[in-house]
């Protein structure tokens, strides 16, 4: 068995065939960008959950999770990580996009291309609480600057960026 060092949580993990393994940078990024600002009872979207991975680190920090995907062995795998690592998620759902039932999110976290992200981006900025913040990556040097042109139209206001290799991650606020 795996002892994590220190204060640290093991997340375990079967993405069986879900995009999310915790390898890839992108995941590193979002997982970066996201933990500092999640705070406990917070209420946190995971969009295109893949694994869970996003959502289950989120958990573990203490929020409340939403998390969807439109791939329905993803969810299937997603809900299966979440029951493996305890964490209950408040609503697991295949879509699209973000579910109107879902409740409005102190953080979104999306690990999606480029141009997914750019179609979702008044969506996620609706499902937003004012002040809210959403981490977004799985943006390659090409995609950059589309990305960054439907945020803002979308009225989200950047933060920060955060470079990993070819990959971006992004943080916006509402």
């Amino acid at each position: 068995d795996f002892v994590p060092p220190g204060r640290a949580r093991a997340l375990v993990l079967d993405p069986g065939q879900a995009f999310g393994t915790g390898t890839h940078a992108t995941t590193r990024l979002a997982t970066r960008l996201m933990l500092p600002r999640i705070k406990p009872g917070h209420v946190v979207i995971d969009a295109g959950c893949g694994s869970g991975i996003l959502g289950i680190a989120a958990g573990m920090g203490g929020a409340r999770v939403y998390a969807f995907d439109n791939d329905s062995l993803a969810v299937a795998a997603a809900r299966d990580n979440f029951a493996r690592n305890r964490v209950k998620p408040g609503a697991l759902a295949r879509a699209a996009t973000v579910p109107k039932l879902f409740p409005r999110a102190d953080l979104i976290v999306a690990n999606i291309s480029a141009a997914v992200l750019a179609t979702l981006a008044a969506r996620f900025a609706a499902a937003l609480k004012p002040g809210g913040s959403i981490v977004s990556t799985g943006i390659v040097a090409a995609g950059r600057l589309a990305s960054l042109f439907h945020y803002e139209r979308a009225g989200l206001r950047f933060v920060h960026e955060a470079r990993s290799g070819e990959w971006f991650a992004y943080v916006h606020t509402r």
